[in-house]
């Protein structure tokens, strides 16, 4: 008889939840085009990745799957410094709703994260063509004469 450990029958409750989602019609994410469970020692699993789900909009969303949070607490003490990856924590008998609502936050974590940086991007592009405008064109404060010297 096998032995599962801890992490993969957490990760196992991890891919029943994206199958789910990804069946499920939702207004306010986008659909899942597809995901990949990445494969022990793989360049994913090195990376921190666990699940790497593509949406239809063209984002990847990485997302890593810890059995405790004293595992998800040294994970992010770890990748503090690289790109961003959101941790699910499951427990081995949780329920699979639980698990589901917990991956579809971190889904809006990272869409909501992508948003911002585009916004930045934009508002950085927008403030660079400011500084190179004509004085002329931007808003200029005009102050009234004095009238008394």
């Amino acid at each position: 008889m096998t032995r599962v450990h801890r992490g993969e029958a957490s990760e196992a409750l991890v891919e029943q939840a994206i199958r789910t989602i990804s069946r499920k019609k939702s207004d306010d994410l986008p659909p899942i085009r597809s995901y990949i469970h990445a494969d022990p020692n793989s360049h994913l699993d090195r990376r921190g990745i666990d699940f790497l789900v593509r949406l239809e909009n063209g984002l990847d969303i990485p997302i890593q799957v810890k059995s405790s949070t004293r595992g998800k607490r040294k994970f992010e003490k770890s990748h503090r410094f690289g790109v961003f990856i959101p941790v699910v924590v499951v427990a081995a008998e949780e329920h699979i709703s639980r698990v589901i609502n917990r991956v579809i936050q971190c889904i809006r974590l990272i869409i909501n994260l992508a948003k911002r940086q585009k916004d930045r991007v934009i508002y950085a592009a927008r403030c660079k063509s400011m500084r190179r405008a004509k004085t002329t064109d931007r808003c200029v404060r005009h102050f009234a004469a004095s009238m008394c010297h």
